[in-house]
């Protein structure tokens, strides 16, 4: 599961908080690819751009509730790894023809050496993260990654005493 190794493929390197809302996806995902080069997580930033538009392509990655969730599988990224940014402000986001403000972005970048099946596991509990309310109320307050690493770490910690 990914809450148990969340810290494994998020850290200081692919973490913001309160950074100046992009103008538009455009601008985000030239940023954002920018940040995993200089992280180091991958080695090409045209081909990685272009494969988040290649699943952009698919279906929407806007989730509701001021959230993205863009991901692209790409032979350009060297281990898997997710990028959280938290907007000062909403920005206004189109994806596939739906359109909604968002403040939180949850970026998966995936090896193509990884099984669909682990890409599939990712984004699933990334997305029952997101569906917590008290997740979702603590990315507003967090103030650094110890502290959403742990509130996640516990929350994933809940769900396993309750199943």
């Amino acid at each position: 599961m990914m809450e148990k190794n969340i810290g494994a493929i998020l850290n200081e390197k692919t973490f913001f908080l309160d950074i100046a809302p992009f103008n538009d996806k455009d601008e985000m995902f030239v940023q954002l690819t920018r940040w995993y080069f200089e992280a180091g997580l991958i080695t090409n930033k045209e081909v990685f751009k272009q494969a988040l538009y290649e699943r952009e392509a698919l279906g929407s990655t806007y989730m509701g509730n001021e959230i993205a969730l863009p991901h692209a599988k790409s032979s350009v990224v060297k281990r898997p790894a997710v990028l959280f940014c938290r907007m000062r402000e909403p920005f206004l986001y189109e994806s596939s023809g739906e359109t909604g403000l968002v403040r939180f972005i949850f970026m998966l970048a995936v090896s193509q050496e990884q099984s669909g099946e682990a890409y599939i596991q990712m984004l699933a509990s990334l997305a029952g993260l997101l569906a917590n309310d008290e997740f979702l109320q603590k990315l507003r307050s967090l103030e650094t990654l110890q502290e959403f690493l742990k509130y996640a770490r516990d929350l994933a910690d809940e769900e396993r005493e309750y199943t």
